[in-house]
Parts: C-alpha cells; structure tokens; sequence
C-alpha cells in the first residue's frame, strides 16, 4: 500500500512571515518507503517534485535534509499539491511494480 496524503495534511500558521500561511511538511524518504529509496535526502526528493511539476513556481519550496516543506497562500493552491503528490506516487508505485514484474 502506498501513502497517500490529504486535505488534512495541509497545515495552518497563523503568524507567517512569507505571507503564506498553509504548508505542508513530511520526511518524505521514510514515510514513502520504498517509493523513495533511490533519494538520498529530502534535497533529492524536492528537485525530483519540482522537475515533475508537483511542486509549482507559485508554492515557495523550502525543504531540509530530513524533511520537506512547501509553503502556500491558499488552503486550495496547498490542496492541489496534495493532489498532484499523490499522483506522482501512484505512477512511482506503479513503474516500480512493473520493473519488478519485468
């Protein structure tokens, strides 16, 4: 079973000095293990989001080692990343599957 986030992983700050009060944070290599592995960091995973659109130019991307994070205005611009995350999970999950059958 692969993870899948929702709405409910969208938090809420209510002092943010970037003016965008919505985030989402996870360490993502240990929470979405094995779909991860081949990241060595969270650095890693963040390139990957970007480059595969999950992560767009209006979310302000500001990830460490451990964990990643993306900031955003709106509770709907953070809901839409959820959205997308999931999908590129699912299409990790299923080329992984496919290798393994192969």
């Amino acid at each position: 079973m692969i993870k899948q986030f929702d709405e409910r992983d969208i938090e809420e700050i209510s002092d943010s000095e970037i003016g965008k009060p919505f985030f989402f944070t996870c360490a993502m290599v240990s929470t979405c293990e094995p779909l991860l592995d081949d990241c060595g960091d969270n650095y890693e995973v963040a390139s990957r989001l970007k480059a595969a659109g999950v992560i767009m130019e209006d979310d302000d991307e500001d990830s460490e080692s451990c964990q990643l994070w993306v900031n955003f205005t709106t509770r709907e611009q953070g809901n839409h990343f959820i959205n997308r995350l999931n999908s590129y999970l699912r299409l990790k999950a299923a080329k992984i599957k496919e290798a393994k059958e192969f």
